[in-house]
């Protein structure tokens, strides 16, 4: 219901950005300094807060966090050197540059990355419903860091083939998906004890999954 206020609003905070930058008619240098103080300050310790509780509460997404409150810092310390210098197209241009650099790394780090989000956690939480508690799960050549945060426990990547199968044989569950599972499949000796048509997102691509175990 606010939405038809929203225009009205956007014309407001043009007319007033346009105030304190350029004309300085009704704020004067000493106001605009200290609201770009304020504010800066406030966004700059907005952004720390946000990488201190992703880091506490869901560390999967810490480097993503990192890079855009490192955008937010960088962009409001520049915008306000080159205000408070009084360097006002710069300072203004900057603004602008910094919002439209914040809103493409947050896209790309989090909107974008969203599915494999999603398909990790449904992978991780189906692979940890069929192995039984305690035991012992290897990945053949790869598996997402994703993967690992939400399977609860440490996942040892083993490369080698005849490697694996040792592990196999000594009754170490494998877990492995797309052309990798092909390969274990392939190979002959190795026993699927459970897979999955379409569950790991792998460079774009929905891909089958399994996991192999002797019994």
């Amino acid at each position: 219901y606010i939405f038809p206020a929203m225009p009205a609003m956007a014309v407001m905070i043009g007319i007033l950005l346009e105030d304190m930058i350029f004309l300085r008619k009704a704020y004067d240098l000493r106001f605009v300094r200290n609201l770009v103080l304020f504010h800066g300050g406030i966004f700059a310790a907005g952004a720390i807060a946000a990488v201190v509780y992703v880091a506490i509460n869901n560390p999967v997404l810490l480097n993503q966090t990192i890079a855009i409150a490192a955008v937010a810092i960088i962009s409001i310390t520049l915008a306000a050197i080159l205000l408070i210098k009084n360097k006002k197209a710069a300072g203004f241009a900057t603004i602008i540059a910094g919002y439209c650099a914040l809103m493409m790394t947050g896209y790309s780090f989090f909107a974008v990355p969203q599915s494999k989000l999603r398909y990790s956690k449904q992978f991780a939480q189906t692979v940890a419903a069929a192995v039984p508690p305690g035991a012992d799960l290897i990945a053949y050549k790869d598996i997402s860091s994703r993967f690992i945060h939400y399977y609860g426990q440490t996942v040892p990547i083993i490369k080698d083939m005849d490697q694996t199968h040792e592990s196999y044989t000594t009754g170490k569950w494998i877990v492995a998906s797309g052309k990798l599972m092909e390969e274990l499949t392939k190979d002959g000796r190795f026993k699927t004890a459970n897979s999955w048509p379409a569950i790991n997102l792998e460079k774009d691509k929905i891909v089958p999954a399994a996991i192999f175990h002797e019994e």
